[in-house]
């Protein structure tokens, strides 16, 4: 997913319209401790900017797109008592006021070792 000139590993939305930021690292990247804490609170601190105004339906559907299918689709499968209009509504209202969740996942956690 962009977010300006970089890009987010995952985006999710609950049936709530919070997104779900995840970024993933495995132990060789050496971005797996301390820099990407600020990777994704950078891509948070720019997800409102970047998504809102529709462009967060917009990314979601040319991915689904991509892939053969609907997103209002996709969105009834994953949540069939939703209101589609009204869950879009939620993504920009929550977007609006920095409603957002952020995950970081990685394959191991690199111990640091003090001599």
């Amino acid at each position: 997913m962009p977010v300006g000139r970089w890009s987010l590993d995952h985006l999710y939305v609950d049936q709530f319209g919070v997104l779900t930021l995840l970024e993933t690292k495995l132990i060789q990247n050496p971005d797996s401790r301390r820099d990407v804490i600020g990777q994704i609170v950078e891509y948070a601190a720019n997800a409102s900017g970047e998504w809102a105004l529709g462009m967060a339906r917009q990314h979601a559907s040319e991915y689904w797109s991509k892939r053969g299918r609907d997103l209002d689709d996709v969105i009834r499968v994953a949540f069939p008592q939703s209101d589609i209009a009204q869950l879009w509504q939620d993504v920009e209202s929550n977007l609006e006021k920095g409603r957002i969740r952020l995950i970081i996942a990685a394959d191991s956690i690199r111990r640091r070792f003090v001599a």
